[in-house]
């Protein structure tokens, strides 16, 4: 098969929604007439052995293994190593975001004129008020410090040439790859398309930084950050 697109999954102790999300991994490299990769990200759980699993049935659907958890960042890395696409883009494996998502966004960016110019991702609806709440006050504080509108960085899936994400140096391992990829798409002109896409419950397990108050509070730590370092750097 002719590889168009790469979709990178990171998976950390996903074996039970892996395995509730099965036949849809399986269909899904048709669907966007590419591959899937799958990150077992430095988990603890079967997580290796049910991607290995998936592969054997469909083997468009590649493993790539991490053997110590660095980050989001760095899982979806790893796993644009092996991507032979020539769009790339990556998604959650929790089931909170659908992943007929991707195929909307596949073929948005296969659409554009120019797509090797384009960064294509959701724009969440249906979120508990707090969420919302908290992207935006995120949003504004992004928008305030670099001068342009940035608000809901997390949405997924978000779709790109994969020359373009590989021309990048240097991307974060942790969540803040989103916010990177989002300023480096707008300091390069890149036209930035946005599709409604609605968020679930997490199927099975919890998140590894939305548990309450005090998380939520690490990561806004994290983010304001790794944002300050970030609008230093491309002043440079």
């Amino acid at each position: 098969m002719n590889i168009e697109c790469s979709l990178i999954i990171p998976c950390y102790n996903e074996a039970q929604n892996l395995k509730t999300l099965q036949n849809e991994l399986i269909s899904l490299t048709d669907k966007i007439n590419g591959e899937l990769i799958l990150v077992n990200n430095g988990s603890q759980d079967a997580t290796e052995d049910v991607i290995k699993g998936l592969s054997q049935i469909n083997p468009n659907i590649i493993l790539v293994n991490v053997e110590k958890n660095l980050g989001y960042g760095h899982g979806i890395t790893k796993g644009l190593q092996s991507a032979r696409g020539k769009f790339c883009g990556w998604t959650h494996a929790d089931g909170q975001t659908d992943l007929s998502d991707v195929i909307v966004g596949f073929q948005i960016i296969k659409n554009q004129p120019h797509s090797q110019k384009a960064l294509i991702m959701g724009s969440r609806r249906g979120r508990p008020f707090s969420d919302v709440f908290f992207t935006f006050m995120m949003g504004l504080f992004e928008s305030l410090l670099f001068g342009r509108m940035i608000f809901d960085v997390s949405a997924q899936p978000k779709i790109m040439a994969t020359d373009f994400f590989k021309s990048l140096k240097n991307p974060p391992l942790d969540f803040s790859l989103d916010l990177f990829i989002y300023v480096s798409a707008l300091k390069h002109n890149l036209k930035l398309i946005k599709f409604t896409v609605y968020q679930k419950n997490r199927i099975h397990g919890q998140s590894t930084w939305n548990r309450g108050f005090y998380s939520r509070l690490r990561l806004i730590q994290r983010i304001v950050k790794f944002s300050l370092a970030l609008r230093f750097k491309h002043e440079k």
